[in-house]
């Protein structure tokens, strides 16, 4: 069984949505599930924190307009993937900053 990266790859983005709503959850989640990675978001203002499969989290991290956000991808040894995290990180973004 591969081993999960202790430190997951770290980035940090500014919302620009005024929250997290059902239709960017859903997003999000589709994101998430069709990379095949663990994937969260971190709010560094309420210091909450959620998994991007799990919508009704997303939808609780009390996001506002320029809150930064964490985004943690982890990555296990040799895991197949989809798309490269780079291209996983820019489509969570685009989510993020679409108001």
């Amino acid at each position: 069984m591969p081993a999960l990266l202790i430190e997951p790859l770290r980035r940090n983005i500014l919302a620009k949505t005024p929250r997290i709503h059902m239709r960017n959850a859903y997003q999000l989640q589709y994101i998430a599930k069709s990379a095949n990675l663990n994937i969260s978001l971190a709010n560094t203002r309420t210091e909450r924190n959620a998994n991007l499969t799990d919508v009704f989290e997303l939808m609780l991290l009390g996001v506002r307009p320029n809150d930064v956000l964490e985004l943690m991808v982890y990555v296990e040894e040799e895991q197949e993937y989809s798309k490269p995290v780079e291209d996983i990180i820019a489509d969570v973004e685009q989510v993020l900053m679409t108001p």
